[in-house]
């Protein structure tokens, strides 16, 4: 092999997110990569030192002795899971793929870390027996294995006969014979993604009749099987909008209306606290928006939110995302939670094109205590009585909508002082640009907060939004624009 060609192979195996090590007949680890020690948590020599099935979960021990004699014997590892003991005494799964060497006694493996899969697949019933939309689950073979209580209602079956049934009986029967060779197709390669992209589907009720449909497909995979999530909706009513919208144009009107519908009527009642927030669209609707959340502690909750693009499409997914929201918040406290659960239902909802930044806090007004939880969104600010940058709150995950299993966590508490100014805003402000094409900046931003800071919220937003515009000399913003302002009064 090539000198250049043996380094970066080395580099490769040292910079793998993957777990890649080279094992020996004898049970012992040879070789690790680094990603061994920030899976596990314990230091390369410690995991060299001792037989890696000690580090094996109990109950894992045998089967992982059967896969070592195995791969003893020259057959290779295509799929197998167990759990490994880290160093804090918790456990994660592992999904390993090897392959034996022989002639020299060595065993070459590589591993994912699908703990977070596993925990997922325990939240996957709850996730579907409380999903708004219909969804119905089929196994590898084909057959239902559950059903929501909106699939029963939309396909007019009780569940008791659904279960066990294959798949097909919920389509025309002239389409399922290319329906059986699409399934065998698919089950080759599962991943998450939407059916009929390139012709309308179909779908067949109890009662003979048929809806047209939109399908998104998500895959689970559990101990002993690969289960596949299909999320149905009837597009009868859609199809009917979507006609009369291109015949009269109305899908201006439609747009302003959805956008109109998601701002809350007024800002909260807090004594002591001025809140105000405003949405100021690039186009007749947006994909930004604010909402103030009652959350099940007692506790507001503060929403500014980024939907990828924006118009109408935009502006539907921020509705989407507006009321799962809303939803959760009747029933979760924890921000991080009602993210998290958030991120599950919108991965079943979007394609692969479209996602959610979203800034989501927990606001005691008595104690003046903020959690928050920043999935991808642009930093906010808090602000002291003196106008300066008392702390930036940063995003801390992914945005919504793009993986099915990230887990969202608040952050710890922080308080609130008297004259404290919290800015929170979507990336419009910091990237509208001049025309030499300049940026308004966060120094802007700031600048004009320590000016206005004994204003009211309202006015904070106000004198904002007008600077943006004398910054970009335009009336109308290329971005849209979205502003939330809450001020501690002394």
């Amino acid at each position: 092999m090539a000198r250049g060609s043996a380094a970066a192979l080395r580099r490769l195996f040292q910079l793998s997110p993957a777990l890649v090590c080279i094992a020996g007949e004898d049970g012992y680890f040879k070789r690790l990569n680094p990603a061994f020690e920030f899976t596990l948590g314990y230091s390369r020599d410690e995991l060299l030192a001792r037989p890696f099935v000690e580090f094996v979960h109990p109950e894992d021990r045998d089967k992982t002795l059967d896969e070592l004699r195995r791969l003893s014997q020259g057959i290779p590892t295509a799929h197998f899971e167990n759990r490994y003991r880290c160093k804090d005494g918790s456990y994660r799964w592992l999904s390993w793929v090897a392959m034996p060497e022989p002639t020299q006694g060595l065993i070459y493996a590589t591993a994912l870390d699908i703990t977070e899969q596993k925990r997922e697949s325990e939240r996957f019933r709850l996730i579907v027996e409380t999903a708004s939309d219909a969804v119905v689950v089929v196994a590898n073979r084909g057959n239902i294995v559950l059903a929501s209580a909106p699939a029963e209602k939309l396909f007019g079956y009780a569940s008791e006969e659904l279960l066990g049934q294959p798949i097909e009986i919920l389509i025309p029967e002239r389409q399922r014979a290319a329906h059986l060779a699409h399934r065998d197709h698919y089950s080759a390669d599962p991943r998450p993604r939407r059916m009929g992209e390139r012709s309308e589907l179909r779908a067949l009720r109890k009662d003979g009749s048929e809806f047209p449909a939109e399908i998104s497909l998500s895959v689970l995979r559990t101990e002993n099987e690969t289960l596949i999530s299909a999320v149905i909706r009837d597009l009868t009513e859609r199809n009917r909008i979507n006609e009369a919208l291109l015949k009269n144009e109305a899908q201006i009107l439609a747009a302003q209306r959805i956008q109109r519908y998601l701002l809350p009527r007024g800002s909260p009642s807090m004594r002591g606290i001025d809140v105000a927030a405003s949405v100021f669209p690039a186009e007749f609707a947006c994909g930004d928006h604010f909402d103030y959340l009652q959350l099940s502690d007692g506790c507001v909750g503060l929403v500014v939110s980024d939907v990828s693009g924006h118009g109408f499409a935009a502006a539907l997914l921020a509705a989407s995302t507006q009321t799962t929201l809303r939803v959760l918040a009747r029933s979760h406290w924890d921000v991080g939670e009602i993210l998290t659960l958030t991120n599950s239902i919108l991965f079943d909802a979007t394609d692969e094109q479209h996602f959610v930044t979203a800034f989501l806090g927990s606001f005691d007004p008595t104690s003046r205590r903020l959690r928050y939880v920043s999935a991808g969104h642009s930093p906010c600010y808090v602000f002291d009585s003196q106008g300066d940058l008392k702390n930036s709150l940063e995003s801390s995950a992914v945005p919504l909508g793009m993986m099915p299993s990230t887990r969202y966590l608040a952050t710890e508490p922080a308080i609130l002082d008297p004259g404290d100014i919290l800015v929170l805003t979507t990336d419009g402000i910091v990237e509208a640009t001049a025309r030499d094409g300049s940026y308004f900046g966060v120094g802007r931003v700031h600048e004009v907060v320590r000016m206005n800071r004994t204003r009211s919220a309202e006015d904070i937003i106000g004198s904002l939004h007008r600077t943006v515009c004398e910054f970009t000399h335009r009336a109308k913003l290329e971005d849209d624009l979205t502003l939330l302002v809450l001020k501690v009064e002394r």
